[in-house]
């Protein structure tokens, strides 16, 4: 199953699955130096993604998480009064174009700056005519979204298993899975998860034994983000567990978020799965296909995965990984610190602290 080896059959279906979309704001350098992926989408909303365009547009179902809000508030925002995940409306034009078909809302940002901007979020989808799923103010009470393409259905489930936005509980997956597994062909699974494990490399046990459980109830292609980092894709039971897609459009500055890739997920007449992984980089908010000859992404695609560390072993590392993270912003901020106007580091320090307390 590893090989693409039916993709010359007219009849397959091609679905594109990549991690996190964030339009808006994030980095702290880039607020520095104004180099912010919304400046440079509202100079011209094509560039980002023009060297990996190409891809989509041969593809049937292009599925992300989307990791920020589209809001009219974006325009009235500047270096004083700046909120971090809010993208401009307009943006949406590069996804449409970009041939996305589906959006997972089910995440830990999505409900950052309220409810409102949740719904202008969806309106701003609708308008767009790009599909969503995990809509967390439960106005349109709908659990799966069903694509028809070649006379199949495709159907998308959406949650989120992290503390922080609207969090779902196991019970409530699995009973989604068996209300709605007999009403598609081939059920996609979106899952937030991992927290407290962010910038890791490998997943969880726990992440792991979830996904098999997920899989034995019916699912056959998981497909997970939140650590902002690509993990291993596991191939379990002829079915396919991406535990992490990584960084798709993201303004981090770390290597290891700025390099991830793009799955490739092919579905024959018999329901069989093949894939393939594309590795992409981030270099400057332009997203780049890598040379695979020259990256070579084996080790990235496994056959039953092997858990590394014991669940304590793990959470230790996972401690370890996010304390450097966090220095690394903070030496960032200090950097910076001459660049930012007064009201900039209030609101700032403002943040860390409602985080630190929330915690």
């Amino acid at each position: 199953m590893r090989e693409n080896n039916f993709s010359s059959n007219k009849d397959v279906i091609k679905v594109l699955a990549v991690g996190d979309i964030m339009l808006g704001v994030c980095s702290l350098n880039k607020i520095a130096d104004n180099k912010t992926i919304p400046n440079q989408l509202l100079r011209n909303p094509h560039e980002i993604t023009k060297y990996v365009k190409p891809l989509f547009q041969s593809a049937d179902v292009v599925f992300g998480n989307l990791e920020c809000v589209f809001s009219e508030e974006f325009y009235a925002l500047n270096l004083k009064n700046i909120k971090l995940l809010i993208a401009p409306p307009d943006s949406s034009i590069l996804l449409k174009e970009n041939n996305f078909t589906i959006l997972n809302l089910a995440n830990n940002h999505i409900l950052d700056h309220g409810v409102k901007k949740v719904r202008e979020t969806i309106n701003t989808l609708e308008n767009v005519g790009i599909k969503y799923i995990g809509e967390p103010t439960k106005l349109k009470k709908k659990q799966i979204e069903i694509i028809h393409v070649k006379n199949k259905k495709i159907g998308f489930l959406g949650y989120n298993l992290c503390e922080q936005g609207e969090q779902s509980s196991i019970e409530e997956i699995l009973a989604s899975i068996k209300k709605n597994r007999s009403s598609v062909d081939i059920l996609f699974l979106s899952l937030h998860w991992g927290w407290g494990s962010e910038h890791m490399e490998f997943p969880s046990p726990s992440q792991v034994e979830l996904g098999h459980m997920f899989i034995d109830h019916g699912v056959d292609v998981i497909l997970g983000h939140h650590s902002h980092v690509f993990q291993p894709v596991e191939l379990y039971h002829n079915k396919i567990i991406c535990y992490s897609l990584g960084n798709f459009i993201f303004d981090m500055d770390n290597e290891k978020n700025r390099k991830s890739g793009i799955v490739e997920i092919l579905i024959d007449n018999d329901n069989n799965l093949s894939n393939k992984l594309i590795p992409t980089e981030q270099v400057e908010n332009y997203v780049l296909r890598v040379d695979e000859q020259k990256h070579n992404t084996d080790h990235l695609i496994v056959s039953n995965y092997l858990v590394k560390l014991s669940p304590d072993e793990y959470a230790k590392t996972a401690k370890i990984v996010k304390s450097q993270y966090n220095k690394e912003i903070l030496f960032d901020y200090l950097i910076n610190f001459y660049k930012y106007p007064l009201t900039f580091h209030s609101n700032t320090v403002r943040r860390w602290i409602s985080k630190f307390l929330s915690k």
